[in-house]
């Protein structure tokens, strides 16, 4: 009679493909931010990042007169890849009982996890944000104040990232003019969306503090450079796969399976986000 052996159930292989492909579709805010994956295979921990900017608008040039150029200029700054990791322990009875789907809920744990420490870093990184107002975004007034700090001429898609209380209380202020997250339809920028108002979308979140907040310019604008345009506010950078591994006790006959991510998460462009609440 052949043996079915814990072996041949978990497979790291199999499981690391799954965790992967669900890691960028469980990371909320990634529709904010763009994942690089350049970085894949390349050795060292800090990466420092350029960033043209914009060096202005054209200017009158008079008959004979000479055009005097402008210098073209970079910013930097530097993101430090980090590494993420999450572990379950399974027993046999529960990989051999066949009740629900141990494996698939390992792999799902360990993706969710890693994911939501993704998230984290990318809302710490909004805090970096040097714009800012003093509101709480819980008034259409706030969010104007806020809209108004990016001075922008053209359309341009926003999200606001808020507590769930603040989210409520923003909603009671502007129901009028509130528009439910399944009625946005295809302009929907974050899935899960609550709902928009003045424009902005609203996507409720634990993560960030009551009374605090960050509104996100989403789309790019026509003076933005080619690399600011392609990146935007946020950058995910993913420098490997994710690595799954296994291993057991023979003791009390478990299998421990382990999962780590190598990745980084950066502010590229602070113009792109007003924090509410203060600067704190």
């Amino acid at each position: 009679m052949t043996q079915t052996k814990i072996e041949q159930l978990v497979n790291p292989e199999v499981m690391a493909d799954m965790v992967s492909a669900k890691l960028t579709k469980m990371i909320k805010f990634t529709p904010l931010a763009y994942v690089e994956r350049e970085l894949v295979g390349q050795p060292g921990n800090t990466v420092t990042v350029p960033k043209w900017v914009y060096s202005g608008d054209a200017k009158d040039i008079s008959e004979g007169e000479a055009i005097v150029p402008d210098q073209l200029t970079t910013d930097k700054s530097e993101m430090t890849i980090k590494k993420a990791g999450k572990g379950v322990e399974v027993t046999d009875e529960a990989l051999l009982s066949g009740y629900g789907d141990p494996l698939g809920q390992a792999t799902h744990q360990i993706a969710l996890a890693i994911a939501n420490k993704v998230d984290n870093d990318l809302v710490a990184e909004a805090k970096k944000a040097t714009q800012y107002v003093d509101d709480a975004p819980t008034t259409g007034a706030a969010l104007d104040k806020a809209l108004a700090v990016f001075e922008d001429e053209e359309d341009a898609r926003y999200v606001a990232l808020v507590n769930p209380q603040d989210a409520i209380a923003l909603r009671a202020d502007t129901v009028k003019e509130w528009v439910r997250g399944s009625e946005i339809g295809a302009n929907i920028v974050v899935s899960g969306t609550f709902g928009e108002t003045h424009g902005v979308q609203i996507v409720r979140s634990k993560k960030v503090e009551k009374g605090k907040g960050f509104l996100v310019k989403v789309s790019a604008v026509e003076t933005d450079t080619d690399d600011v345009a392609k990146y935007g506010a946020f950058v995910i950078n993913l420098k490997r796969d994710v690595a799954i591994e296994t291993d057991r006790d023979i003791l009390k006959k478990t299998t421990v399976i382990t999962g780590d991510e190598h990745y980084g998460v950066y502010l590229y462009d602070p113009t792109k986000v007003v924090k509410f609440g203060g600067n704190a």
